[in-house]
């Protein structure tokens, strides 16, 4: 009774402290950090699938990249819609035998990006690239996980996380190197006066 109590409390605590970063608007900001979205089926068939709070836009003023990743069950796939087509799908081919419906243990944007990116046969993940402006996308279930491994029903509803990143250019990424390049050099230069000195006492 104890342990039911518990995990009740537990739940509560959970579901609070994640509503609260749930997308209220569908404003993403770059450099704003993780926002959650939920989405719900109708039925066990995926096209009955809605995501919560779609009709994203993102406004860039330079290089960006938006990443989103499922969050808490191996197995769900998402597809990026900018403009009406489809401009990114998660990848489902890492999923291994056996993984599909298993939970990950993650239930934070950072937590589940990190999973996703590391672990193969993982979380569905996807990250796009984008130059400066503003665009507006959706984002549409194509796949659901089972309610277990070898399970032949699929969950009817779950979340996961959305953020957008600025991405450095590549001319800063050049000048970042000539400096490191130059630091280097400086630094054996002075290496090279102190053994000289040290030679000619």
């Amino acid at each position: 009774m104890k342990t039911r109590v518990l995990y009740l409390a537990l739940s509560l605590v959970f579901a609070c402290a994640f509503s609260s970063r749930l997308k209220a608007d569908t404003s993403v900001t770059v450099g704003g950090g993780w926002d959650g979205f939920n989405w719900s089926c109708s039925s066990q068939d995926v096209s009955s699938c809605t995501v919560g709070g779609n009709n994203f836009t993102v406004t860039a003023t330079g290089p960006t990249e938006l990443q989103i990743t499922d969050c808490c069950v191996i197995g769900d796939q998402f597809q990026i819609v900018e403009s009406g087509s489809a401009s990114g799908t998660f990848d489902s081919s890492g999923f291994g035998a056996g993984e599909d419906g298993v939970q990950s243990g993650c239930v934070t944007g950072p937590t589940c990006w990190a999973y996703a990116t590391t672990t193969p046969g993982s979380l569905s993940y996807i990250a796009i690239d984008f130059g400066p402006g503003t665009y507006s996308f959706d984002i549409s279930m194509i796949g659901l996980a089972e309610t277990s491994p070898g399970s032949s029903t699929v969950i009817q509803g779950g979340s996961g996380f959305i953020q957008a990143i600025s991405t450095p250019e590549p001319s800063t990424l050049a000048l970042l190197a000539i400096g490191l390049a130059g630091l280097l050099g400086l630094a054996y230069f002075k290496k090279d006066k102190v053994v000289s000195s040290a030679a000619l006492a």
